[in-house]
């Protein structure tokens, strides 16, 4: 497979997860009558409900990916996505995204890796999310497995007692509130020490990327 031009600086990471499973290459467009009818039962519950939803082909119960949902009769959709995500990593060249481009990362020619330093690969996460304005849900992520790096490469979280024991607080305080807060693309406004780079794949940049930043001459 030809690889495209190597992206660089403070890419989000995301820890290496095994499949259990390869996802069917030729995927039945039987999945787009799925989502209607998922569409439509959800449009029934009530506001306060919430999803995140892999893709699911529903004749082998294998979630789909990128490289195969654009293969499908939602294609437009999930490559209009990709479009949008790219550009909110990037500059704002390209896409539709409402948020401010944060200019996590750049293309550059794959002469530009450093010696001595390895590029991870390309791994792009797509969901569903019908509670969203925009449903389809496409994510860029880098392949934290191969990033040789001496740091801390974990994010630390609360152990389940001390969850507990906050929670008891709360509810065991009179008139206490309790108020959690969601910050937005936290790892994507990081800085890195130094860059890192990544193979991509052609085949996973639409064409519109491809034509906005030169690439065909990288």
């Amino acid at each position: 497979q030809p690889l495209g031009p190597l992206l660089k600086d403070s890419a989000r990471r995301r820890p290496y997860r095994r499949r259990g499973y390869i996802p069917r290459r030729n995927p039945s467009n039987a999945i787009a009558a799925q989502l209607a009818t998922h569409f439509a039962n959800f449009a029934t519950l009530p506001m306060e409900y919430h999803a995140a939803n892999a893709v699911v082909d529903p004749e082998t119960g294998a979630v789909l990916e990128y490289r195969d949902l654009i293969k499908t009769a939602m294609k437009d959709q999930y490559i209009q996505a990709n479009i949008d995500e790219i550009g909110r990593l990037t500059d704002g060249r390209v896409g539709s995204s409402k948020s401010a481009p944060s200019r996590t990362m750049e293309f550059v020619h794959f002469s530009k890796l450093p010696t001595g330093k390895k590029a991870t690969y390309l791994r792009i996460v797509a969901d569903l999310r019908p509670q969203k304005e925009c449903p389809y849900r496409v994510r860029w992520t880098v392949g934290g497995d191969k990033i040789v790096y001496h740091g801390e490469v974990s994010t630390p979280t609360a152990e389940m007692i001390t969850t507990k024991m906050l929670l008891n607080s709360v509810i065991s305080t009179r008139g206490a509130r309790f108020m959690t807060v969601d910050i937005r693309d936290f790892y994507l406004s990081s800085i890195m020490p130094e860059p890192e780079f990544m193979w991509v794949p052609v085949s996973l940049i639409p064409a519109e990327v491809m034509k906005a930043y030169d690439l065909h001459d990288k």
